[in-house]
């Protein structure tokens, strides 16, 4: 019993110790100001730049979506976690008074620099954070906050609640990790049409069209013949069509060789067409391959059988690389004719 009462005698000292340091600050200033690190509202973020000692990245709202360095488009699902921790984060404590110089110094040094910027704050940053490390527990993270061109004295311990782990990894920087690697996305259930032709007429030409509840015609376009689409075929296929990511950037070829290709007639051209008459489009192109170059079979090659090339709508002029495994199940006729006999 005694030692129970001498537990929670520790703990409320401990309790008021925490609350003193969190209100009052070495420099008296209003340690709820240098607090507040949460964005009340989301929606009205605007842009957040992220940036270390070499290196700066940015994510700017348009429209409906997100650019990293106004240029690639963002990892929708990357931004929306950036913006989950905007509204949700939670200061535990301030550091104590034993470690804060320590934490302090480390963040003046090697902490990331948030700056969040907002529908009324114009080109200055609405919040500014320091990200440093973990704690020891790993369960918080240590951090500043910048209140006017001021940093606090003290620096915070902030977590998610219900939220497991620290939450520095999740500013990075690299535009590689920023940029969403998606060659065609359009939500399932509005696409309205789905066509594949081929340019080079190596390939069978149809359209896949939705029209309405479970209805769905295949038409040949070359022989203009059509036929009924089981929905439970037709419907997995819309949701493969639906979103489809490219492996990688092809940035190493010389120029002179990608322009051959783009130049040449494509061997598929995928248009997606929703409800109201919005469309998406890829031309996908073979890749050459090496003079002489076999499978593992041994016989030659005269283009790559596992990759091509493609451009897309939504990536400008960008060479894009995709596997032919993941498109094969869209832009060939057995996908929908045959959907057992694809990639076998």
């Amino acid at each position: 019993m005694k030692k129970n009462l001498l537990l929670l005698l520790a703990v409320l000292i401990l309790g008021g110790v925490a609350y003193y340091l969190y209100n009052n600050d070495s420099n008296g200033t209003l340690a709820e100001e240098y607090a507040d690190f949460a964005v009340k509202d989301t929606a009205n973020v605007t842009s957040f730049r992220i940036t270390t000692l070499n290196q700066s990245t940015r994510l700017t709202r348009k429209e409906k979506k997100w650019l990293v360095n106004d240029k690639l488009n963002a990892r929708p699902d990357a931004i929306n976690l950036i913006l989950k921790t905007f509204h949700q984060i939670k200061v535990s404590s301030p550091v104590s008074d034993f470690y804060a110089k320590g934490v302090v110094k480390r963040l003046s040094t090697s902490a990331i620099k948030v700056e969040i910027f907002t529908k009324n704050s114009g080109d200055k940053p609405e919040k500014v954070w320091y990200v440093g490390d973990a704690t020891p527990n790993n369960l918080g993270t240590y951090m500043l906050l910048e209140v006017d061109g001021k940093k606090s004295s003290r620096a915070m311990i902030t977590h998610l609640p219900s939220n497991y782990g620290y939450l520095t990894s999740r500013f990075f920087l690299k535009e590689e990790l920023w940029k969403d690697p998606i060659a065609l996305r359009m939500p399932a259930k509005e696409i309205r049409t789905i066509t594949v032709k081929s340019p080079s007429r190596e390939q069978n030409e149809f359209s896949i069209e939705h029209l309405g509840e479970n209805e769905f015609v295949y038409k040949n376009l070359k022989t203009e013949e059509s036929q009924p689409i089981n929905f439970e075929i037709a419907i997995p296929y819309f949701k493969r069509a639906s979103k489809l990511a490219y492996e990688y950037e092809d940035v190493k070829t010389e120029k002179v060789e990608l322009d051959s290709i783009f130049s040449s007639k494509p061997q598929y051209v995928l248009t997606l067409e929703n409800t109201n008459g919005e469309k998406q489009e890829l031309s996908a192109y073979y890749m050459p391959v090496k003079k002489n170059a076999k499978d593992l079979k041994g016989q030659m090659l005269n283009y790559h059988n596992e990759r091509m090339y493609a451009r897309s709508s939504l990536n400008d002029d960008r060479s894009l690389v995709i596997q032919n495994f993941l498109f094969d199940q869209v832009l060939k006729a057995d996908a929908i004719l045959d959907p057992e006999s694809v990639n076998k």
